[in-house]
């Protein structure tokens, strides 16, 4: 049997991937705003590829976030990483970035591109609307921006409005960076009518095209979509848009992803659930009964107050809280007979609970959220299996699907990673 082929997929697999129109042509889109970990678990779990902001993943001093790791866990997936560079945050703040945070998200998208190669997709730095400052920037970063796409990365150009036509903006950035770009059009606000795309497809009859920031679920896409490829039929298509947000309401109006947060927070109403749904091996009546293994520091000095326990004992609490239990505080009574304290720390507990498995119930919540958007069933599902061990991914129509079309056509289902959860941003 033939070894999975994301290629072979994409090209056959109509009824599984987002479909615009009857043509089975369909783009690639991206979870754009997936910068922490339980963003990029979710996403990944649904086959969603990942849209990410180098200036929420590089520190003041150069240093990467811990997403990194989890985004150089992708590599050999077949999972492409959309990683932008945070021109638009610039535009809205009116804070110009400096040169020294360039050179720090650069260092990001030469790092990534080593691991990851083709699968990157890097937006080249620019500055919105403003055409004479993109092309100064891109002279000055040539150096570090050949280098990514030595590594085999895929550089996109947003196309800036200004006296250049589109394709004399693209001509002058390829001339400067001596390489072959992925146009880009920003598409949020309206601020590129469909017209100016369509034409510029009409003229210069790319390979490939990015539309940024517009998402696969509104119709305004599918029209544009369509008459792209009536225009250019093997056109590849690429977008990114924050899905998040798009099923991301308020208190008084909440919607999709709000409602699975919420039920998400009851999978730790009881500690034998949270063993099932995340495999943590967690026992109550063990945990419980030794807070100095779980207990935070921070956290013994207030509950040692409001228990009503004396200077003194609230000391010797902070130092070892169950050597401080199991002390007698009078005669045959210990201070777990101490009504106070013992249901302090079985709120401490749940707390605590919630606390450490943030991450995980972020990510099940996104997945419980968005499988039944356009954008899901895209990629062979990566972190699928710590997300949810229980096994409700299984019985995902995408997933089924998937794994129906790999036995049609002959090919090995795909396995799951197994990549433990460590840390949350």
């Amino acid at each position: 049997m033939d070894t999975f082929d994301l290629q072979t997929f994409m090209a056959l697999s109509g009824q599984h991937y987002p479909d615009h129109g009857n043509c089975g042509r369909r783009a690639v889109c991206f979870a754009s705003g997936s910068n922490c970990i339980p963003e990029i678990r979710g996403f990944s779990a649904l086959g969603i590829p990942l849209g990410l902001a180098a200036g929420q993943l590089v520190g003041r001093e150069g240093d990467f976030s811990a997403a990194v790791t989890e985004i150089e866990a992708l590599a050999g997936t077949g999972m492409p990483v959309f990683l932008d560079s945070g021109a638009f945050g610039e535009f809205r703040s009116g804070v110009e970035i400096s040169e020294k945070t360039w050179f720090a998200r650069l260092a990001l998208y030469e790092h990534l591109a080593k691991i990851l190669g083709p699968q990157l997709y890097v937006v080249a730095p620019d500055k919105v609307c403003n055409q004479p400052a993109t092309l100064e920037r891109l002279q000055h970063f040539s150096f570090e921006i050949r280098n990514v796409a030595d590594y085999g990365a895929q550089v996109i150009l947003p196309l800036q409005s200004g006296d250049l036509a589109p394709d004399e903006f693209q001509a002058a950035a390829q001339e400067i960076l001596s390489l072959e770009v992925i146009p880009a059009f920003p598409m949020w606000g309206g601020i590129t009518s469909p017209e100016t795309v369509l034409a510029f497809v009409r003229a210069t009859r790319p390979e490939k095209i990015h539309l940024l920031g517009l998402g696969a679920s509104n119709r305004r896409t599918q029209d544009l979509l369509d008459e792209l490829w009536d225009i250019k039929s093997d056109l590849l298509i690429s977008q990114d848009a924050m899905l998040l947000k798009s099923r991301l309401g308020t208190e008084e109006k909440p919607r999709k992803f709000d409602h699975t947060t919420t039920s998400s927070r009851s999978i730790c109403d009881g500690a034998y659930d949270v063993d099932r749904a995340w495999d943590l091996n967690w026992d109550f009546t063990e945990e419980i009964g030794d807070p100095s293994n779980w207990l935070p520091v921070t956290w013994r000095k207030d509950l040692a107050k409001q228990a009503g326990l004396s200077k003194k004992e609230a000391a010797v609490f902070a130092k070892d809280p169950t050597s401080f239990m199991n002390m007698d505080f009078e005669p045959g009574y210990t201070y777990w007979e101490n009504s106070w304290l013992s249901q302090g720390l079985d709120t401490a507990w749940k707390k605590y609970l919630l606390d450490e498995t943030a991450g995980r119930r972020r990510a099940w919540a996104i997945v419980k959220a968005f499988g039944d958007h356009p954008a899901a069933g895209q990629f062979q599902p990566v972190f699928a299996q710590e997300i949810d061990p229980v096994g409700e991914l299984d019985a995902h129509p995408d997933y089924e699907g998937l794994k129906a079309f790999c036995r049609e056509n002959n090919l090995s289902i795909p396995t799951l990673g197994s990549k433990p959860l460590e840390a949350v941003c």
